[in-house]
């Protein structure tokens, strides 16, 4: 287990690196992260072959030493595999205090690690949270950052350290969601602002492809093409693993569609990803 982060492997070109909401209301979402690190690994290996990855579990400040728990960077291969399961079985659960969570630095600590020889355009960050930084605007029970940390400044912060920033809102609660949208430029919100919570997911849905959603930011950050592979990927893998009996193949062909919606190219573009895609379930292949 290596639970602080600490310097890229040599050998990788890209940095991606995943902040989670590790607090009570987003408990279930995070163990869900957690099961599936070695499937986020090994498909990460498939799809970003000269990536490596590292992960942020973050949740708010009266959790104390609970409040970032880190998994280090590590490559794709086995050896990474292994690194990342010991490692993400270190984590804890914690709490979370008020709504908000400590967003607003969770995001500065991602903006202080050591990205060595990595370029800047060649660094992602991604958030899956259920809540909103203190300050944004929650109408509840909202503490404010102890540290007197601004959202906004680490934001910008963000945007200076990171070639691109994407969220994954992983909550179900309307309102909330839509003080998320704070965090996306709006003319990148229709891409990099995945929308699990105002559908008509359950919680079973969102904790099952949670990691999938992930993993379709990171396909995308590599061009068309690794989208393509990716996606076909996860329909082979729904299919030989049907979570829904007789009904798994519409409920896939559905997803894919949804997911297709953050692709950055225009309808007749995805309407051939898709017939790609189901052309040898289709045939019966």
């Amino acid at each position: 287990a290596k639970n602080a982060i600490a310097t890229p492997p040599k050998t990788a070109v890209e940095a991606h690196i995943i902040l989670v909401d590790n607090s009570g209301s987003n408990r279930q979402i995070a163990e869900a992260l957690k099961r599936g690190a070695g499937y986020l690994h090994a498909v990460c290996g498939q799809i970003a072959g000269d990536a490596t990855l590292a992960m942020i579990f973050f949740s708010d400040h009266c959790d104390g030493e609970l409040l970032m728990q880190e998994a280090d960077y590590t490559s794709p291969g086995k050896e990474g595999e292994n690194v990342l399961r010991a490692s993400i079985d270190q984590i804890q659960g914690a709490s979370g205090g008020d709504e908000p969570e400590a967003i607003e630095c969770a995001m500065l600590r991602a903006c202080e690690l050591d990205f060595g020889h990595i370029a800047k355009d060649k660094r992602y960050l991604y958030l899956v949270s259920d809540q909103v930084a203190h300050g944004m605007g929650y109408n509840g029970s909202d503490s404010g950052c102890p540290d007197q940390k601004d959202w906004k400044k680490s934001l910008k912060k963000v945007h200076d350290t990171y070639g691109s920033f994407q969220v994954v809102a992983s909550g179900q609660d309307r309102e909330t969601f839509a003080l998320q949208k704070q965090f996306i430029a709006k003319d990148r919100l229709q891409y990099d602002l995945m929308d699990l919570a105002t559908g008509a997911l359950s919680h079973d849905e969102r904790c099952r492809l949670v990691t999938n959603a992930l993993l379709l930011f990171v396909a995308r950050n590599r061009g068309f093409q690794t989208v393509s592979t990716f996606l076909m990927i996860l329909v082979e893998k729904w299919l030989a693993e049907p979570q829904y009996g007789s009904n798994t193949l519409p409920k896939a062909r559905q997803q894919i569609k949804d997911f297709c919606q953050y692709l950055e190219v225009d309808d007749k573009k995805k309407a051939e990803l898709l017939e790609q895609i189901f052309a040898g379930v289709d045939s019966g292949k």
